[in-house]
């Protein structure tokens, strides 16, 4: 038997953490992996600037989450 377990994904851009997921949307991680209690209008403008990159770059810049086989 087969199956999927699936998490957000994880990306780095311009020393921002932050998870990306299609239920939880997008929001900045600390360095111990551990979400952040708020977020600042400067990573929204990051995170906008990172938006604006192509797919390739975007990929680019993943560092783990996503859907793994098991």
């Amino acid at each position: 038997m087969h199956g999927f377990i699936c998490s957000p994904n994880i990306y780095e851009y311009k020393g921002w953490t932050f998870e990306k997921g299609p239920s939880i949307g997008v929001w900045p991680l600390r360095k111990d992996g551990e979400p952040r209690k708020s977020v600042s209008e400067k990573f929204w403008k990051v995170y906008e600037e990172w938006e604006d990159l192509s797919e390739e770059e975007k990929d680019a810049c993943h560092v783990g989450g996503g859907c793994q086989r098991f």
